[in-house]
């Protein structure tokens, strides 16, 4: 199990979860250059993951700004998807 991260219509990346508690799954990963360069020229990131209940969750987030936050930081891009029983929460560590 884990995560999926898809831009527009391009293939999916994986992100196995690292590990999980009882009611919270970390699933984080350096990105890879490629979905790196997919989110700069992107419009959407898709996450998809399944719940505890093992439905489908899905959230998109717009990428109109991503390229211009990325320019104005030269660092390694960390992002950390957090699960809890009510909430998704993708973050950067940094």
């Amino acid at each position: 199990m884990g995560v999926n991260a898809t831009v527009d219509q391009a293939a999916s990346t994986k992100f196995p979860y690292n590990f999980c508690l009882t009611n919270i799954c970390i699933a984080a990963d350096h990105v890879s250059p490629k979905l790196i360069g997919e989110m700069e020229s992107g419009l959407i990131l898709k996450i998809e993951q399944a719940d505890f209940n093992g439905s489908a969750v899905a959230m998109n987030f717009p990428l109109n700004q991503f390229a211009a936050a990325k320019a104005r930081q030269q660092r390694p891009t960390t992002l950390i998807l957090t699960q809890t029983d009510s909430a998704i929460a993708l973050t950067d560590p940094f």
